[in-house]
């Protein structure tokens, strides 16, 4: 009798661990920020960010057609389109259709169609100009002068986000010291 109680006592807590992981996986999680390219929206002390991934996940598994649920202004956590194995946080500025324009000192985001640039492209030399192609995102960092993003490696496929920031917690804990 107590090897069936301990059993089911140890499947209990195995379900709990099973879900646990299930809902740090694919649903909310947390991490913290390292690096100033977010300024003054995030740092540049560390701060702890809550994201959910499940919007993403669930766009995955089910395959609907490999659209994420990103838009403009989102912040969100991604891999690294330098280097795979760093995720980076950076806010969406432009999705499907839109056309970016990098300034030397700004970037501009339109749609198709407006012609909004005309006079800024004559007082200014245009950088790099980019259509961003279906599932694909362009991010940047808030800190224009102090971000490697997308202006350094062009738009991210939809398949590098791995969820959207909610909230952000200050973790400068300093005045206890």
């Amino acid at each position: 009798m107590p090897t069936k109680s301990i059993a089911k006592s140890g499947l209990k807590y195995v379900k709990i661990l099973v879900g646990l992981h299930l809902f740090q996986r694919y649903g909310l999680s947390v991490c913290i920020t390292d690096g100033p390219s977010m300024v003054p929206t995030i740092g540049p002390k560390r701060e702890l960010l809550l994201y959910e991934k499940l919007s993403v996940s669930l766009t995955r598994i089910l395959g609907l057609n490999g659209r994420i649920p990103v838009h403009r202004n989102d912040i969100v956590i991604a891999r690294s389109a330098e280097d795979p194995e760093l995720i980076v946080c950076k806010r969406v500025l432009a999705e499907e259709g839109d056309i970016v324009t990098v300034f030397p000192n700004f970037t501009l985001v339109s749609k198709p169609n407006e012609h909004n640039i005309r006079g800024l492209a004559a007082r200014s030399p245009i950088s790099l100009q980019v259509r961003i192609p279906p599932n694909y995102f362009w991010i940047q960092g808030d800190n224009f002068k102090n971000s490697r993003d997308s202006r350094n490696y062009g738009p991210i496929h939809g398949s590098m986000v791995i969820g959207r920031v909610l909230f952000k917690v200050s973790l400068d804990l300093g005045y206890f010291y």
